[in-house]
């Protein structure tokens, strides 16, 4: 009886610390913040470069493409942004599993700065398709 008495009161003891720890830690914290506002700028920042690339639209429509590029079209190469990363999205996170996070950070970096030169000097509408997609 003492026994079942004293594993009871170990258990009670138990249950009665972790309450207080969950109570303790379910407050907002400082780097709880710093990662709130972390996904929000990232999302700013989406929206931020999709109109960015609507500033030079006439200019980019009468004097650096060689193909026409009617609305429709820039319509579409505007949406390649959000597609494309999309589709990095969905796959960079079984990458940076596989290969480590400062690598994939890296890599990521790299195709970023391939896909902006490719955009930047981009003469033909599937050029422009192509760097809006992989940045």
């Amino acid at each position: 009886a003492d026994y079942q008495e004293m594993g009871g009161n170990n258990i009670k003891a138990s249950l009665a610390s972790r309450k207080s720890t969950v109570a303790r830690s379910s407050g907002i914290t400082f780097w709880l913040v710093i990662c709130i506002f972390h996904s929000l700028i990232g999302v700013f920042l989406m929206g931020y470069n999709t109109s960015l690339f609507n500033v030079p639209e006439n200019t980019i429509k009468e004097n650096a493409a060689q193909s026409k590029i009617g609305e429709v079209s820039w319509e579409v190469v505007n949406a390649m942004f959000p597609v494309g990363a999309l589709v990095g999205a969905a796959f960079s996170g079984k990458l940076s599993d596989r290969i480590g996070r400062k690598r994939m950070i890296i890599i990521n970096s790299g195709i970023n700065i391939v896909a902006s030169a490719i955009t930047a000097t981009s003469f033909y509408y599937e050029q422009l398709l192509v760097g809006r997609f992989i940045t």
